[in-house]
């Protein structure tokens, strides 16, 4: 779960950018300047503690750093179920927000066709 939560996210959001901008190129960077700053600035790389402050500052906002924690958590020995079922549910609704734009790229993608 904590695998295809931001799997949707980043669907989402792929094809509402699809949507708007009609141009492969423009997909193609706008989700790589999304994806890899990401990636890069949650624990999925690196540990927090050897990272500057400031990247554990944003890691608390990053939802990739969301589905690191509840992934990790969720296979300790004692699991955290508390923090596992938080980060997935701050999944939850980033996949709610996301979807919800990508319904109305969809809307203004028909109107203009």
């Amino acid at each position: 779960m904590a695998a295809v939560l931001p799997a949707l996210i980043f669907a989402a959001l792929s094809n509402a950018v699809a949507l708007l901008t009609r141009q492969q190129a423009t997909l193609i960077a706008i989700s790589q300047f999304t994806t890899l700053p990401l990636m890069f600035l949650s624990s999925a790389v690196m540990d927090l503690h050897l990272a500057p402050s400031w990247v554990g500052r944003f890691a608390a906002y990053n939802p990739v750093e969301w589905a690191v924690v509840a992934a990790r958590r969720a296979m300790l020995v004692h699991a955290d179920w508390s923090t596992v079922r938080t980060r997935l549910g701050l999944l939850a609704v980033a996949v709610l927000v996301m979807g919800f734009l990508a319904i109305r790229a969809f809307r203004a993608y028909r109107k203009s066709t």
